[in-house]
């Protein structure tokens, strides 16, 4: 009975393995990520090809995190956006700093624009001007996407932080 039990685990697990993959998941596992720098500002783990793209800011260092299945901007300044009144609130440390997850999503909407993932950090670091912030945003696809984008904000590493 023990050798049956263990063959029907093992053929469970494997086809739940195969769903998984088949439904476009895999990139949540995260053994095959890849760690993306934002200059020498901070890091995170993403799905492989991910890559950082400065963009033009006018009081901050502002840019994208993107691969073939997602753009997730940035704003690490002064000003960047606290998200309030833009969902669901989930206070979070990540890297020894204060953070929040905001969401809002429309279940079974084709409209990108109804889904909204961000996390923002209102304290990265003290400098003569004032409190430095980053806040990162993005619009997924489907709903479970959230899980993967939520890893990748746990993963934020800053890299002149004193936490470190």
């Amino acid at each position: 009975m023990k050798i049956i039990l263990t063959h029907f685990l093992i053929i469970m697990t494997y086809l739940c393995t195969s769903a998984c993959t088949d439904a476009g998941t895999s990139s949540q596992n995260m053994t095959d990520w890849i760690k993306v720098y934002a200059d020498n500002k901070f890091s995170l783990l993403a799905p492989p090809e991910t890559k950082f793209h400065q963009q033009q800011g006018m009081d901050s260092f502002v840019g994208v995190f993107s691969n073939k299945n997602f753009k997730m901007k940035f704003d690490y300044g002064l000003y960047s956006d606290p998200l309030d009144d833009r969902g669901s609130k989930t206070e979070i440390n990540v890297d020894g700093k204060p953070a929040w997850i905001v969401r809002s999503s429309t279940p079974g909407s084709t409209n990108k624009a109804s889904n909204f993932i961000g996390i923002h950090f209102p304290e990265v670091e003290q400098t003569f001007l004032g409190t430095t912030k980053l806040t990162i945003i993005t619009s997924p696809e489907k709903e479970e996407d959230y899980e993967a984008i939520e890893k990748i904000f746990r993963s934020i590493k800053f890299i002149n932080s004193s936490n470190q």
